[in-house]
């Protein structure tokens, strides 16, 4: 039969014996198991103490899948418990280098060892090695006082627990401990199966960038199915001469895993992909890192598939397929900022909503650019020619509202608007 040991020291054992067998061969067990000798062993089940010999393990009702808890006597007969609240002294061994107080006797030299040892200082809590590093001995001797004194007040609550699990072992507070102890073995025990069964869950994963041209400019663009919007960042925007297209009404903000201001938008820009050239709307963002984002409304737009059995992106409209890069030819700070959780990232962020328009110019004040000053001569407060472009581009199948957007947005021009339309305005 199988039985499930607990300690008192948050250890989980698992034995598996016959009913037959006498309780000094579980205590054997248990001893080359937990180091804990046969003469020190307090075993608890069902809330009562067993007998340190003399019976067989179903003679004294144990069954299979049991829980027994072992607790440890004190060493020697007449060993007196330590005080309430209060740890034994550590006698002071002849070549210890650390004061009562868990100071150093020679701070100067102990940090020199340590500064000499890297594997040694690595293993070190991030405070000391900083101390060490700095050389800095004041620092130093406080933050071995205080790892001691918290040695110290672990060693007291340790007893403490020890007292009260001899005490009542159906205490609330240790069977509390014992059911943590049991879901951490539980926690380890699944980390090494995956260690074993599934490696690979521990390996980093590249992301995926395919090469494509913006404005004859050629770029590494991050695919990323998550997004909504395509972004670019400002300063990639400035380097393919882009800027001076951007509607700064777009401005708004990127909410994502973070967030980002949005400068404003591109709203056609040339894309090239293998051999096929697009129109594309891009959003540009006030963050550097990622320079170029190809989001889902171009990749539904293009019908695309993120095809990861033959590594590449295809384009369901044209039939183009680009083969995604390799780790070695993603830019290492493009690498870094892909990989980042808490990188401010577009993923998610929901399409923003034009600014409110401006208050009207003072006198003489030129009017934007991207918005046609209204003429007396044209229908319903749009300049002069503008209905028969309207009507024009709805026998195209889109509305009046989206039609007069679109001729605000290229500045009248009817072939420009159109190509903007079907782009998925």
């Amino acid at each position: 039969m199988q039985l499930t040991i607990t300690t008192d020291q948050d250890q989980i054992v698992t034995v598996d014996l016959d009913a037959n067998d006498p309780v000094e061969t579980l205590k054997a067990v248990l001893e080359a198991e937990t180091g804990c000798p046969a003469a020190q062993q307090q075993l608890i089940h069902n809330g009562r103490q067993l007998p340190a010999s003399g019976q067989t393990l179903g003679g004294l009702g144990l069954q299979a899948n049991d829980l027994v808890m072992l607790l440890r006597r004190p060493a020697g007969a007449g060993a007196a418990p330590a005080a309430a609240g209060a740890a034994q002294p550590q006698p002071q061994q002849p070549g210890d280098p650390l004061n009562p107080d868990g100071s150093a006797k020679n701070p100067e030299q102990l940090m020199q060892m340590l500064a000499g040892n890297p594997v040694q200082l690595a293993n070190l809590p991030p405070q000391l090695q900083a101390a060490v590093r700095a050389q800095d001995v004041g620092r130093f001797q406080a933050e071995l006082r205080s790892m001691a004194e918290e040695r110290r007040k672990a060693e007291e609550e340790e007893a403490r627990f020890r007292r009260l699990a001899e005490d009542d072992p159906f205490n609330p507070e240790v069977q509390r401990r014992l059911m943590e102890a049991i879901e951490q073995a539980n926690v380890y025990e699944n980390f090494d199966m995956a260690l074993e069964h599934n490696p690979e869950a521990f390996s980093s994963v590249c992301m995926l960038y395919v090469k494509m041209e913006v404005n004859g400019f050629p770029l590494k663009a991050f695919i990323d199915s998550g997004a909504q919007m395509t972004i670019m960042s400002r300063s990639c925007a400035e380097r393919c001469n882009l800027l001076r297209l951007m509607d700064r009404r777009w401005q708004g903000t990127a909410v994502g895993v973070g967030s980002a201001k949005i400068l404003g938008r591109i709203h056609m820009a040339q894309l090239k992909c293998g051999d096929h050239f697009f129109p594309c709307s891009i959003t540009v963002l006030d963050q550097d890192g990622m320079e170029f984002l190809f989001g889902l409304e171009n990749l539904k737009r293009h019908q695309c598939c993120i095809d990861l059995k033959d590594n590449v992106l295809r384009f369901g409209s044209t039939g183009a397929a680009l083969p995604f890069l390799s780790e070695h030819e993603i830019p290492l700070t493009e690498r870094r900022e892909a990989m980042e959780d808490d990188a401010p990232g577009p993923s998610g962020a929901a399409a923003p909503a034009p600014a409110a328009p401006a208050p009207a110019p003072a006198a003489g004040a030129a009017a934007p650019p991207t918005t046609a000053a209204p003429s007396s001569g044209g229908s319903g407060g749009l300049p002069a020619g503008w209905e028969d472009k309207v009507r024009r581009l709805q026998e195209l199948g889109f509305s009046r509202e989206m039609c007069i957007q679109a001729l605000r947005s290229t500045g009248g021009l009817d072939e420009e608007a159109a190509a903007l339309l079907f782009g998925g305005f």
